[in-house]
């Protein structure tokens, strides 16, 4: 099992091969929520898959405790069904953590790469793991390993798409929001999802999740930003994200919470010929029951002017 002090700053390491399967993109896409035809969830897709590989091949073999989020995430190229992807990554730092001596932070860099060895996707973020001295005496469950294919058991209404969230955003200006929609992460979805992308002990296992960092099972992280993606896309966008910054989860997600979703208009910048492309600088949440903002990241559309 790996533990902190494996990861040693320069590290590097290729694992994966993964397929691009058009029914699995398709169920994935419906599943949580994309409009009919969106570029955006192949995207998210490639995210997915490559999430599924690291958790396959690293973050299972080793004393992961999560993430606290993602610092980058750049699409450097279309992926399309076919394509077999892998996952190349390098550790660039690593410390201990100051309040948890027993959990120590690695800051890694992951590329998902095609068959013609072109990077298609990079994520780069810090990732918790226990240090060798902490670590249990027996073994955390391990899920079974399932097909990268997520068609959740959902019941009518967890899904909730807002009507007309838009209205302004032809002409955006700072501070204006929109209020897209919301999402109840029921227990057997959370599972659905974890065990197609997201395998960890803690998101599939009810067990597991009571001795993990986190008390309860609760939802994968990806879960509930890709709901978030699904839910802000199908605007008014000449250009639609191509990678977002800055992503924190600030509290988990447990069984049976609702998330409500909304964007807001940190600012605006116009360019192109007579400033025909106003570029919006956004900043994509998730807020629960108590109006607490649990999840929270940044992107950029483009709007005709």
């Amino acid at each position: 099992m790996y533990v902190f002090e494996d990861f040693e700053v320069g590290r590097t390491g290729t694992f994966g091969g993964r397929e691009v399967t058009a029914d699995a993109l398709a169920d994935f896409a419906e599943s949580v929520g994309f409009p009919a035809g969106s570029p955006a969830a192949i995207r998210w897709f490639a995210v997915a898959l490559q999430l599924r590989m690291i958790v396959d091949d690293l973050l299972n073999k080793s004393s992961s405790q999560g993430a606290p989020g993602l610092e980058d995430v750049q699409w450097h190229a279309d992926v399309a069904v076919g394509d077999v992807l892998e996952v190349r990554y390098q550790v660039l730092e690593r410390r201990q953590a100051r309040s948890r001596p027993e959990i120590g932070f690695v800051r890694l860099q992951f590329d998902t790469v095609n068959r013609q060895d072109a990077i298609v996707l990079s994520v780069r973020q810090w990732m918790m793991f226990g240090i060798r001295t902490a670590l249990p005496a027996a073994s955390p469950d391990l899920p079974t390993p399932a097909p990268a294919h997520y068609f959740p058991p959902r019941e009518r209404g967890d899904l909730v798409r807002a009507e007309q969230p838009w209205r302004g955003w032809d002409d955006p200006v700072a501070g204006l929001a929109a209020d897209t929609g919301s999402y109840r992460f029921m227990a057997s979805d959370i599972q659905a999802f974890a065990q197609a992308f997201d395998p960890q002990p803690f998101h599939v296992s009810e067990s597991a999740a009571k001795r993990s960092l986190f008390g309860a099972l609760c939802a994968s992280g990806l879960h509930s930003v890709v709901v978030c993606a699904a839910l802000a896309d199908g605007g008014p966008w000449h250009e639609g994200p191509k990678g977002l910054k800055n992503l924190r989860w600030h509290r988990p997600v447990f069984a049976g919470e609702r998330l409500w979703y909304r964007s807001v208009v940190e600012s605006v910048v116009r360019s192109g010929d007579c400033h025909a492309i106003q570029w919006v600088h956004r900043k994509d949440q998730g807020l629960d029951s108590m109006h607490r903002v649990v999840l929270e990241f940044e992107d950029q559309v483009g709007v005709r002017a």
